[in-house]
């Protein structure tokens, strides 16, 4: 099945840590529907039968997510979830994106038009503060 990635969407580059970890890859969308502000639009894609939402969720459930200023969450060492401690590295080294303010991230279905149309958003940046759907 090919994934419904926009025409001029292009993919995120991260260090080999994201996929090593099983979390999908995440599309840039120079233009989106749902775009409501001067931020960037970013997607990944979720295929919806329930082994994959299974997977997702195992991988989900194992991950240490950086909490706070990136700076802060490398001194905590909440960040090397994947690496050796004496590796230099920031958070989109090991595959974390870095979200700017009016930056949002969609979840599209593997079987949705890749429009963004059925986006559903499952992360914004509103006042210098992450919302979580």
């Amino acid at each position: 099945m090919t994934l419904p990635i926009g025409p001029n969407d292009r993919l995120v580059e991260f260090a080999p840590g994201r996929e090593a970890a099983g979390l999908p890859p995440i599309y840039q969308a120079p233009s989106h529907p749902k775009k409501t502000g001067l931020g960037s639009i970013y997607y990944y894609t979720q295929e919806l039968s329930k082994p994959a939402l299974a997977k997702a969720m195992a991988v989900e459930n194992r991950l240490r997510i950086p909490y706070g200023p990136e700076t802060v969450a490398i001194e905590r060492g909440e960040s090397n979830w994947y690496r050796e401690a004496s590796e230099p590295m920031n958070l989109h080294s090991i595959g974390f994106l870095k979200l700017e303010e009016d930056d949002i991230v969609f979840v599209r279905a593997n079987t949705a038009p890749a429009s963004g149309e059925d986006d559903v958003a499952v992360c914004w940046v509103a006042g210098g503060y992450v919302g979580l759907a």
